[in-house]
């Protein structure tokens, strides 16, 4: 599929085509890169108010139409309990479930919630020790298809969480 096609299908279309190529070797890398740039665009509202990991509370600002993935964990200042609920959503859909999401795209989303949580609060919000943590955001940054603004957030999360254990 092809950069234009994905991106402009709705984001019913995207899942019920995702639902239908869960098979590996499927996605290629200008597929992950488009698949990534649309959960990045998508707002969480429509993604989180479905999940039952999250509550009315924890999504808080998330119910401004306009506040997506991309917004939240790259640019605002997202409360805490907004970021465990995208690292709830992003485990669900990692660990199969109703998984619409490549496990790459799921992974990475997980990883860049944890990722900012460090950056922006100092906390972790995951029971893993300090070297997988960094091991799982130096996976993120090998992932050719990964854009600059989410590049950013895992060096300098990574770079941080480095200096704080050396």
């Amino acid at each position: 599929m092809n950069q234009t096609n994905l991106s402009s299908c709705s984001f019913t279309e995207l899942a019920d085509f995702l639902r239908h190529a869960q098979s590996p070797g499927v996605w290629s890398k200008s597929d992950f890169a488009s698949l990534w740039a649309h959960q990045l665009s998508t707002p969480l509202w429509s993604e989180l108010a479905s999940q039952e990991v999250s509550s009315q509370s924890a999504l808080g600002d998330a119910s401004e139409e306009h506040l997506t993935f991309g917004t939240a964990l790259l640019v605002a200042k997202a409360p805490l309990s907004l970021l465990l609920s995208v690292k709830q959503y992003a485990q669900s859909h990692r660990e199969g479930g109703t998984a619409a999401l490549p496990a790459e795209i799921a992974l990475m989303l997980y990883y860049l919630s944890l990722a900012t949580a460090w950056a922006i609060h100092r906390e972790r919000i995951t029971s893993m020790d300090g070297d997988s943590l960094q091991e799982g955001w130096r996976w993120a940054l090998r992932q050719e298809w990964v854009d600059q603004a989410t590049r950013r957030r895992f060096e300098s999360a990574l770079l941080d969480l480095t200096a704080k254990s050396g």
